[in-house]
């Protein structure tokens, strides 16, 4: 019965296609048949992931219907409606927008068009685009320059959630090879994989985990209150590529982040932007950082308390109670200098009331390899022999150390981490990663 229902709906599916693509020739356009067909699939394939669809040139709206009539979701479509490169050469107007609006209007689907007759740039300058919107699925058919793409390629791929994909359109167009160019460059540069359709000229990749860490060169700027005292990064985790690859990897299959140790709010604030379906709870005792982190971050997914760690994590046992049953990644970071360390019962605490956990240490010491700084204070050790003892001893844990020794950051020295694991079987990590970690396995309950 299971196969007969299966093989319904496979057909109720191409029949669905076929009258969506036949309904989107109807209008005037370029997008052939079989690019219309893809653009329906890559639709369909991203319709449970959270995020609109955006649009980058619509001209006519031919494929604007077709990602309409292919989901259920909201269109964004941007378009001066102006004309690419060929109009601007011979100096004419393409003038689109009137019959565009007509098209949407007459396959029932304006409703869900939000509509920016503008080109990327100008809705970058002029903020045209609510900051909190996301998509599932880009298209990009915009201006064929290697300027035009990369200006578009920028503003999607913040916005773009993870798991969501990215289409671009002609990409084995020969008279635009620096368009081509400059794809091929933003894939290497993201790491990102592209997927080549030469049936449908449409070439395509997915965002993952591992892409979410941006080019060093654009992200890592300080800024600083004028005193000097505090320092803001727009990068978390010490710049670390390869920590913040791990961590990234990790945390986009968890539902929460809870750190200890604030500070200004670097780490918290470049976590909760680039994971805007992960709540994050954050404490800070000293109370100029604290108000110095309230006014550098403004997302919706985070929760600050000026208060110690005990406290705080009195306060998730209280009021959050739904945290404890849940994927979550810890980012323990409240030991220095001067003062007493609550790691240990930190440790404890977290072993001990969470079903399952992720537990980063920061400034950990990484046995054997002594190119990573750690934190050390007064009879305080940040290593494992200093935690092992405040570990719930009827759990079995798994112990990830870095392995790699190259500077991984423009502006900070390398610093040691580890990650404790427990709850669940050892990671599987990516071919990416295992070369960059080392685990093994601590306690004797068996899995």
């Amino acid at each position: 019965m299971k196969i007969i229902n299966k093989i319904k709906e496979k057909f109720r599916r191409l029949g669905k296609k076929d009258k969506a693509v036949k309904q989107a020739l109807q209008c005037k356009g370029w997008p052939s048949k079989e690019k219309l067909s893809l653009l329906f699939d890559l639709a369909q394939q991203t319709a449970k992931l959270d995020g609109d669809i955006l649009e980058i040139g619509s001209a006519w709206g031919r494929s604007t219907v077709l990602l309409a009539l292919a989901t259920t979701k909201k269109i964004w479509s941007i378009d001066p409606h102006t004309g690419g490169v060929a109009y601007i050469k011979r100096g004419e107007d393409q003038g689109s927008f009137v019959e565009f609006k007509e098209n949407l209007k007459k396959n029932k689907v304006a409703n869900r068009v939000n509509l920016l007759c503008s080109t990327t740039a100008a809705v970058v300058k002029n903020n045209l685009m609510q900051q909190d919107v996301r998509f599932s699925m880009v298209f990009i058919d915009g201006l064929h320059t290697a300027e035009g793409v990369k200006v578009d390629f920028d503003f999607a791929f913040s916005r773009l959630n993870i798991s969501g994909i990215m289409v671009f359109d002609d990409y084995f167009e020969p008279t635009v090879p620096d368009y081509i160019e400059m794809i091929n460059l933003l894939m290497a540069k993201y790491s990102l994989n592209l997927t080549k359709d030469i049936n449908s000229r449409l070439v395509y990749c997915s965002k993952t985990n591992m892409n979410v860490l941006h080019d060093f060169t654009q992200t890592q700027h300080l800024s600083q209150e004028p005193s000097g005292r505090y320092q803001v990064l727009d990068i978390g985790f010490h710049g670390d590529k390869h920590l913040i690859n791990v961590i990234n990897y990790i945390i986009g299959n968890c539902v929460y982040f809870i750190e200890t140790g604030t500070n200004v709010g670097s780490t918290l604030r470049f976590v909760a932007k680039q994971f805007k379906n992960v709540m994050c709870f954050s404490c800070e005792p000293d109370k100029a950082a604290y108000e110095y982190a309230l006014q550098n971050i403004d997302e919706d997914n985070v929760k600050i308390f000026n208060e110690g760690t005990k406290d705080f994590l009195d306060r998730l046992m209280d009021s959050y109670s739904e945290v404890f049953d849940q994927n979550v990644v810890f980012w323990l970071d409240a030991h220095g200098c001067g003062f007493d360390w609550p790691l240990k019962y930190e440790i404890e605490f977290i072993t001990n009331k969470f079903k399952k956990a992720f537990i980063f240490i920061d400034d950990f010491k990484v046995p054997g390899c002594e190119v990573f700084g750690y934190d050390s204070y007064n009879g305080q050790e940040c290593s494992f022999e200093y935690i092992k003892d405040s570990l719930n001893p009827d759990l079995t844990y798994n112990i990830y150390y870095p392995t790699y020794t190259e500077k991984t950051s423009l502006f900070h020295p390398l610093r040691g981490w580890c990650l404790v694991h427990y709850g669940a079987e050892r990671l599987n990590l990516p071919q990416e990663l295992v070369h960059i970690v080392s685990c093994y396995t601590y306690g004797f309950k068996i899995l």
